[in-house]
């Protein structure tokens, strides 16, 4: 059932330079999840007014286990390691798997998009886009070692404290966490 909503926050508490999304979710009342969305919703702080329109939510089935696919999808992974160099402190790269088959987030200075297919634990990644800001030099080389080892994932998998494995054949791996 669709629910009316309105977020307004005062213009001086974003940051033009920053990056936002808006994410929903609806829990009970244990805390668990009941629907998310599962598509980003870029922000551009330099508006005075957006209409992000209808925000779709997907449900998320109770009491069965999720598949591996299903896992991926339904938030936003913090990566906390590209390569076993841990990130840049205070950089934020993220991963959301879309049911639109595409992962989005943002590299720590620019905003992505990749296709991607899973098949049981494997993971292929098509081509992708970037924005095209300009990123201080520590930055553009997390950046580049991140959308490399993305452009090649062939597999991932969940450890035994939830965190999100990806790998590629090379071994090179990526690290994020809900």
């Amino acid at each position: 059932m669709p629910i009316a909503f309105t977020l307004n926050l005062p213009g001086r508490e974003l940051d033009p330079r920053g990056r936002y999304a808006v994410r929903g979710t609806i829990l009970d009342s244990l805390g668990r999840l009941l629907w998310t969305t599962d598509t980003t919703h870029l922000i551009d702080p330099t508006q005075a007014a957006i209409d992000l329109g209808a925000l779709m939510m997907v449900r998320v089935a109770a009491g069965e286990e999720p598949t591996a696919a299903e896992r991926l999808r339904g938030g936003e992974w913090k990566v906390e390691d590209i390569g076993g160099r841990g990130i840049i402190d205070f950089t934020h790269v993220s991963l959301v798997f879309g049911h639109d088959s595409r992962i989005t987030g943002v590299t720590g200075c620019n905003s992505y998009s990749v296709p991607y297919e899973v098949s049981g634990d494997r993971l292929s990644v098509g081509q992708g886009i970037s924005t095209q800001r300009a990123c201080l030099p520590a930055l553009r080389d997390q950046e580049r070692k991140f959308l490399q080892i993305l452009s090649e994932l062939t597999r991932f998998k969940f450890s035994e404290t939830g965190a999100l494995i990806l790998s590629t054949a090379d071994g090179e791996t990526l690290t994020a966490r809900r």
